[in-house]
């Protein structure tokens, strides 16, 4: 038996990846690590920065220095304390905040976790919201310094946290990946950000590309930090990705927003956006309440949301989702396309991927979903998007082009499905054109279960 004093680290090292790597519940996995970093001395220190790799706080209520929320911070802080090589072995830490006042050890706590590659801050009031002006400052000073000055810093999700002061995503040059769902933001010259200096949008030029997810952000918020920025090429020109969740309600802002980006992000390839279900009646009465009149059915189809894709000139990759898609909500979009990809630079485009969730399980559903999309795509497709003749178009325009993906994502778990039938669709694609042999579709389950993967050949 070799002695594991003669084994390699990179064996252990591999083993090590091996655990954390595998499908399967984080619970079962960090049991698992646990059995391992008990097995002996070496595997301790082996596995110990894979066990402590992340970790999370929930603020809980916090009425008086003996509530459970205080116990548990003074517990941590004394661990941290104790051993310090513990807060070295966190990249990934979660504060999830229920209300604005916090365990007076919690930002003691953020101080000593200097090595974090990742950050969420999450807002679960129990009641109202949290308000970044709410939080202690002694909390606000740690998060600042934590997110700003961290020097591993790469990933920041701030998630239901309200009037945020911009200036913290301004300044923090390293992130690379940005999250900012259900939150607000506060973009003014006297924006009081605790320590940290304040200069509007100067921030860092060397920063790095980063991806911005805009998933259900307060539009109305974005819109007035990304207009405010007197130089909006110094932190848009490195957004390289942009996803967001597109409601009715957000329409005039998402187009000055769209026209922002267009005219700075220059290294903008990559952009992802999803329609929620089409509650038909409320948006209705919004249209109502705004124009104050009365409109036709006609007229709201045709004023629903918009897509509003035309000023993003450089983008390579195209991604719409369209939740629950019925008739009414499907076919403005799927003209939408075609008019926007019409008014649109594609010189760069190679990819535009429409998935359609939350389908009936049915293939006859199915399929008259795919017979839609095709009659709206393939002749506005190969005439609309021209800026001249067809020749011209698939040299020009669309030289690049090389995948249309057709996904479906169906409601629960079928247990069969006919994956020939696809191609009884070629026909409708014909011989020509610039989507001839570029198209593909797929079809999934709900719990992620590939039933049909086609090339439909034209």
């Amino acid at each position: 038996m070799v002695p594991l004093t003669n084994i390699p680290l990179e064996v252990f090292e591999l083993i090590a990846d091996q655990v954390v790597s595998r499908p399967g519940p984080e619970r079962e996995i960090k049991q698992d690590l646990i059995a391992c970093r008990l097995t002996s001395r070496g595997f301790a220190r082996l596995f110990e920065p894979y066990l402590f790799r992340s970790g999370a706080f929930t603020s809980g209520p916090t009425f008086g220095s003996g509530s459970r929320t205080h116990r548990r911070a003074r517990v941590l802080l004394e661990i941290l304390t104790k051993r310090q090589i513990l807060s070295n072995h966190v990249k990934q830490f979660t504060l999830c905040l229920t209300m604005g006042i916090t365990p007076p050890d919690l930002p003691e706590i953020l101080n000593k976790l200097r090595r974090l590659e990742r950050l969420e801050i999450k807002g679960r009031p129990v009641t109202g919201e949290i308000q970044w002006r709410s939080l202690s400052v002694p909390l606000k000073v740690a998060l600042t310094s934590l997110i700003v000055e961290g020097p591993g810093l790469l990933e920041l999700v701030i998630d239901q946290i309200q009037e945020v002061p911009a200036d913290l995503i301004l300044k923090s040059s390293s992130l690379t990946k940005i999250g900012l769902p259900f939150a607000s933001f506060c973009y003014t010259a006297d924006v009081d950000t605790h320590n940290v200096k304040e200069s509007g949008d100067t921030a860092p030029t060397q920063r790095a590309m980063f991806d911005l997810d805009l998933s259900f952000a307060k539009m109305n918020s974005i819109r007035t930090w990304f207009s405010g920025l007197s130089n909006p090429k110094v932190f848009l020109g490195k957004m390289r990705s942009l996803r967001l969740q597109h409601d009715f309600q957000d329409d005039v802002h998402l187009k000055e927003i769209m026209g922002i980006c267009g005219r700075h992000a220059e290294l903008l390839t990559v952009f992802d956006v999803t329609f929620p279900p089409m509650d038909f009646l409320s948006e209705w009465l919004i249209l109502t309440l705004v124009t104050e009149s009365v409109l036709t059915a006609t007229d709201l189809v045709v004023s629903q949301r918009r897509l509003f894709i035309s000023p993003l000139n450089r983008l390579r990759s195209l991604q719409i989702t369209v939740m629950e898609p019925t008739s009414q909500s499907l076919d403005p979009i799927l003209r939408d396309i075609a008019v926007e990809l019409k008014q649109m630079d594609t010189s760069s485009l190679e990819e535009l991927t429409l998935s359609l969730c939350r389908v009936h399980p049915d293939e006859l559903a199915v399929y008259i979903q795919l017979d839609r999309v095709l009659n709206y795509l393939m002749p506005k497709f190969n005439r609309l998007v021209s800026h001249g003749p067809l020749e011209e178009c698939e040299r020009t325009a669309l030289r690049r082009f090389r995948r249309l993906s057709l996904r479906f994502i169906l409601v629960g778990d079928p247990q069969r499905w006919n994956s020939d039938r696809p191609q009884a669709m070629s026909e409708k694609m014909g011989t020509e054109g610039v989507l001839r042999n570029k198209i593909y579709m797929t079809v999934l389950s709900q719990s992620g279960v590939v039933l049909c993967d086609s090339k439909l050949v034209g």
